[in-house]
């Protein structure tokens, strides 16, 4: 094979290579846990403790006996153009939890839009935060941090 050809072989690797990753970033992905607690602080702050299942392939779960998010709505929020998060949107989100913590059950499928979550400190891995929550009927509550 000619340098020329190897060249832009290489080029069009890497170009792959650069382009592909970033249609995965905008997936979501979505678990079945059980609530271990739900403290609800003002009517857009929230401490959600969960239990998610032992073979969880969640990237932020995986590994944790118990996770935990800790999330408010910003008061402004210019993080995410996205039209569906809106503060009432939160809102119903957070009634939903509330509504499947006092279940006999306390199951919810929670999970995460693009890069939904943020660790709040690396040595703690499984206490997270979010900024916004959106539920949506058949799927679950999504978490967004990153926009999408």
């Amino acid at each position: 094979m000619s340098e020329d050809i190897k060249m832009k072989y290489f080029f069009f690797k890497l170009i792959l290579f650069l382009l592909v990753p970033f249609p995965v970033l905008a997936g979501g992905s979505v678990e079945v846990v059980k609530i271990k607690s739900f403290e609800r602080i003002g009517s857009t702050s929230y401490v959600l403790v969960i239990i998610p299942s032992a073979d969880t392939k969640d990237f932020y779960m995986k590994g944790c006996s118990e996770f935990t998010v800790k999330g408010s709505f910003p008061w402004i929020n210019f993080f995410n153009p996205n039209p569906h998060l809106t503060k009432d949107s939160h809102i119903a989100a957070l009634d939903f939890i509330a509504e499947r913590f006092n279940s006999e059950g306390q199951i919810l499928n929670l999970g995460a839009m693009g890069r939904g979550f943020e660790r709040i400190e690396a040595e703690k891995p499984c206490v997270v935060k979010s900024k916004a929550l959106d539920y949506r009927e058949g799927l679950g509550v999504m978490s967004y941090y990153h926009p999408v």
